[in-house]
């Protein structure tokens, strides 16, 4: 029968009474001796103040999208997809056929290309102007 409710847990195991319980289970025949290293079940060693043999991931914070090397193709990828801003798609593709000169009224002269490249312009300026308060703010978190 399990212990009362007010019992369980209350202490834990001395080794001697860990010794015999295994002795009993060897009796029994519910494992046998050879393969379980007694000492090592035995024993625990904990290790205050050491340098653990693991490394620890960082606390290190960041919220910002870009990195300089990153923001011009990762901007212009998420402006001119066609799920995410069709407008901007659109008028690319507008612009492209415009400067085939077999298909075209403008005799090759694209004319979208420079209103689409000032939105461009405008929402990336928004954008790095965006992502630099962020890294600005993360620098802020992890001092």
């Amino acid at each position: 029968a399990p212990p009362p409710r007010s019992q369980r847990g209350a202490s834990l195991p001395s080794k001697a009474s860990l010794r015999m319980s295994i002795a009993r289970f060897e009796e029994e025949g519910r494992f046998s001796s050879d393969a379980v290293d007694h000492e090592k079940i035995l024993s625990k060693r904990v290790c205050l103040n050491r340098e653990q043999g693991t490394k620890f991931a960082s606390n290190r914070v960041i919220t910002s999208r870009y990195t300089i090397l990153t923001f011009v193709p990762r901007s212009l990828f998420s402006l001119l997809n066609p799920f995410n801003r069709f407008a901007n798609f659109y008028f690319l593709v507008v612009g492209c056929l415009q400067a085939v000169p077999a298909i075209t009224i403008t005799e090759g002269r694209a004319g979208t290309f420079m209103p689409l490249s000032f939105v461009l312009f405008v929402d990336m300026l928004m954008r790095a102007i965006e992502d630099y308060a962020r890294h600005r703010s993360d620098a802020e978190t992890n001092s």
